[in-house]
């Protein structure tokens, strides 16, 4: 009876207990796939909007500045003759006649010329009296203002005020320019044109030959430190790739301009590949020794009783069980380099056209995203989130091409 009581109330602690881990699986799994979906989900909707034909097929193109807000076709604009007359100098209205233009005295206010009575010898130091500055003024009189009789208005731009007190003000005359109805005032906007093919071009060219340096170095150490565990120089190179796989990505940008840019005193595509190789080399290698260390070692056995050398079975028969681990890590390498910016910043710089010269300067997309941001036009901002979404395809494109190649050997 004891052991029966006590039996029940302990199965239920257990029960209790693995409800609420698996609880905390679930939620800690959705906590960590929310902030991967919400991304993903962003970049597509709004990165979407900004993809269109020209996207894919074009290079970029200046900006265009378009003319918004002009009035439509139709709408007369009025005639110069319908503004009130302008003042003439002395204060009166000038009433338009039918032998001259309406728009004379219209022009001739606009355009008076604001310093025509400005006290010049007193400017050059001359006396009111019109002796030399030099000389002995009769009497002490108080020195002119030379800037008395400027017609501030004029200068501002406002209607023209008499110069004589007591005169009758001028009509309210405004300037052509001035008395421009709403509809006639004109805005700009400046719209984003081309696309982002030389970036598509670029990155793919940059990824590739680094892809090439660095799947051969990463698999060839990967199977020394497999197959050679405790050797003192495997020992070392593990310890290397550690540390360059938690490495900041800007020292090996760094290096690259360092070694290469400034002794060829050249930006390149090929010192962007390079920097990149240093990136994807660790985790190709670190990837390929575990995945070995994974394969049994009764199939190294059994391929070394029928007579083949290590480095044959090897080849033949580890790498193939191996296999998809492999070709994992190397997706991996190609999706960290494809969004590398800071490397290519200092590798590559960056060009507007479309060019293949590996030896030169280059397009790439992860640097397109970075100077579209920081672009003063929203327009080229949207841009940005284009080949945002453009380099997230990209890379899963690539990995469903590679496990489709591979599907056959991953079964």
């Amino acid at each position: 009876m004891s052991l029966k009581a006590s039996a029940t109330p302990n199965y239920f602690r257990r029960k209790f207990g693995d409800w609420i881990m698996r609880g905390a699986t679930v939620i800690c799994t959705l906590i960590a796939i929310v902030p991967l979906v919400l991304i993903i989900g962003y970049v597509l909707v709004v990165g979407g909007r900004s993809l269109n034909a020209d996207f894919f097929t074009q290079a970029y193109q200046p900006p265009l500045t378009i003319d918004v807000g002009a009035p439509p076709d139709g709408i007369a604009t009025p005639a110069p003759d319908a503004l009130a007359p302008a003042a003439t100098p002395s204060g009166d209205a000038a009433a338009p006649s039918n032998s001259a233009p309406a728009n004379d005295a219209t022009g001739a206010a606009a355009t008076a010329d604001p310093f025509a009575n400005i006290n010049v010898g007193a400017l050059a130091g001359a006396s009111p009296d019109g002796t030399s500055a030099g000389a002995t003024p009769a009497a002490s009189a108080p020195t002119a203002d030379p800037f008395a009789n400027i017609d501030v208005g004029a200068l501002a731009g406002a209607d023209a005020e008499p110069p004589v007190s007591g005169a009758a003000p001028a009509s309210s005359a405004t300037p052509a320019s001035a008395a421009a109805p709403q509809d006639q005032i004109v805005t700009t906007e400046v719209v984003a044109r081309g696309g982002v093919l030389h970036g598509i071009i670029g990155t793919l060219l940059v990824i590739g030959v680094a892809l090439l340096f660095a799947v051969p170095i990463g698999l060839l150490a990967g199977i020394f430190l497999a197959e050679y565990p405790k050797n003192r120089l495997a020992t070392i190179v593990r310890f290397c790739t550690d540390v360059l796989s938690g490495a900041p990505s800007i020292i090996a940008g760094v290096v690259a301009y360092i070694l290469l840019v400034q002794r060829f005193q050249s930006f390149s595509g090929l010192a962007g590949s390079i920097a990149l190789t240093i990136l994807m080399v660790p985790t190709i290698t670190r990837t390929t020794e575990e995945m070995l260390k994974l394969v049994p070692g009764s199939l190294r056995e059994a391929a070394q009783a029928l007579g083949a050398p290590t480095w044959y079975s090897t080849v033949t028969v580890a790498l193939p069980a191996a296999l998809a681990g492999i070709v994992t890590g190397i997706l991996l390498a190609f999706a960290r380099g494809a969004g590398e910016t800071a490397p290519l910043i200092l590798t590559v710089l960056g060009n507007n056209e479309l060019t293949y010269n590996m030896l030169g300067p280059i397009a790439a997309l992860p640097l397109l995203t970075y100077r579209y941001t920081e672009s003063p036009f929203p327009s080229e901002n949207a841009l940005a989130w284009g080949t945002a979404f453009v380099l997230m395809m990209t890379v899963l494109l690539v990995n469903i091409l590679v496990r489709l190649a591979t599907r056959s050997r991953l079964k």
